[in-house]
């Protein structure tokens, strides 16, 4: 004969004879109110608490990626930019000049969009671009994060004190408080930029590095 469950109990259907447990969840709750007190659910206070927990969280995280983030670019400049300077000094060794246009450089750029035609010095990416300045400099300018990285040649003519000299750039602001010049300050190794343009023009920061 099937023994049916009392009120406050359950059913165990893992045996063939159906017995009657206590309801732990109920049993529980029951056993609360009877002690009169309370159970299942939160204060106000207690979300407060964890509401401002994840908010103090957020605040010291948030800054930490976004630094992360701009100098995994700001890196990915420094590399294009070395590769392309060491096709520059390459060329200079076979020609005694450097090269005008990036097509007689011999290098594979890295996956981005094909060299502007009406630009042969320069080459465009996505976030930016990349170009050679006259056989003087080596230049690449990320956009989304407003940084440049430049490199001078061996032998610049007309700027021989700067031969080898590389340059950190922070674009579109002079503050030194920007995350920008933090990172640029950190890069090179110097406690203020070499050059800050920002009363007409377009703002910009440029740091020399030190070493």
């Amino acid at each position: 004969m099937k023994k049916s469950c009392f009120k406050g109990c359950f059913c165990s259907k893992k045996v063939k004879v159906k017995s009657c447990f206590p309801h732990p969840w109920r049993e529980r709750v029951g056993g609360a109110r009877e002690r009169g007190e309370a159970y299942g659910g939160f204060t106000l206070v207690e979300l407060l608490v964890v509401v401002l927990i994840i908010g103090i969280l957020a605040a010291v995280a948030l800054p930490q990626y976004k630094m992360a983030v701009y100098k995994s670019k700001y890196a990915q400049l420094k590399t294009l930019v070395h590769v392309i300077s060491q096709a520059q000094e390459l060329y200079y060794l076979a020609n005694s000049d450097y090269a005008d246009k990036l097509n007689k450089l011999d290098i594979n750029f890295p996956a981005g969009q094909d060299p502007d035609t009406s630009t042969p010095t320069r080459y465009y990416y996505t976030w930016g671009e990349c170009y050679i300045n006259a056989g003087v400099q080596v230049i690449c300018n990320n956009v989304d994060i407003k940084m440049g990285y430049q490199l001078y040649t061996q032998h610049p003519q007309g700027y021989e004190k700067s031969a080898g000299a590389r340059m950190c750039v922070a674009t579109a602001t002079r503050d030194l408080n920007a995350i920008q010049n933090r990172i640029c300050k950190t890069e090179t190794g110097s406690d203020t930029p070499y050059r800050s343009v920002g009363k007409t023009g377009i703002p910009y920061s440029s740091w020399t590095y030190s070493k």
